[in-house]
């Protein structure tokens, strides 16, 4: 079943038969790995429960509406990494790019407005959301490191988050806490399958605004 939802995903109906090399889907606005550019044509629905979610971090960085037109799906396995990159395809920079992390932990780069800055290593984990914006928003960035599990299963030892650094009191922080955000229920097998997969894998989903606002059309 969980293999069924992500072919949904990709808008394909025949069966991928290993997912361990499965490596991206995309929604809205379809990504040209190739030529690196969106096609007005080549378009699917975006998922609403994902644009509502994207919003609702958005609106914590003051950017102004926030209109999720495309999202790639990244799926990593234990020897995946991702090259220093930016991510200036777009025809606004003035939104930011939402990134949510599911699975195993890893550890993600973040450098300058070129490759000549050192990159600051951060430790993404299970849950995190990273909001890329601002100054931010053109950073060369990439991923080097998925952290896996033992040869027993055992989870990898991550360091505390530290309490301190968390600003519980914060009021958009509550409001969003507390939003409900609509969505479709899975089915026990399919839950159980994706829980399976995030075992041994990470899931990356961004999210971000194509077109400047009042564009309808690339």
């Amino acid at each position: 079943m969980f293999e069924k939802e992500i072919l949904k995903i990709q808008g394909r109906e025949k069966h991928y038969r290993n997912l361990n090399k499965l490596a991206w889907a995309t929604q809205g606005y379809n990504y040209d790995w190739t030529l690196r550019k969106y096609h007005e044509g080549r378009r699917s629905p975006f998922p609403n429960a994902l644009a509502k979610l994207a919003q609702s971090f958005s609106s914590l960085s003051n950017s102004g509406p926030f209109t999720p037109q495309a999202s790639i799906v990244n799926f990593y396995n234990s020897k995946s990494l991702m090259g220093g990159h930016q991510d200036d395809l777009e025809l606004t920079f003035t939104k930011p790019v939402i990134s949510l992390s599911m699975g195993l932990p890893c550890i993600f780069l973040l450098g300058g407005l070129d490759k000549s800055e050192p990159p600051c290593p951060i430790l993404v984990r299970n849950g995190d959301v990273m909001i890329m914006g601002g100054e931010s928003r053109l950073r060369f960035h990439g991923m080097c490191r998925v952290l896996v599990h033992g040869s027993e299963g055992e989870m990898v030892s991550l360091p505390p988050v530290d309490e301190d650094l968390i600003c519980q009191e914060d009021k958009q922080i509550k409001e969003l806490e507390e939003e409900e955000v609509p969505g479709q229920e899975m089915e026990s097998e399919e839950r159980e399958g994706v829980e399976e997969f995030l075992k041994t894998h990470r899931i990356n989903v961004n999210v971000r605004q194509v077109l400047p606002d009042g564009q309808e059309s690339i």
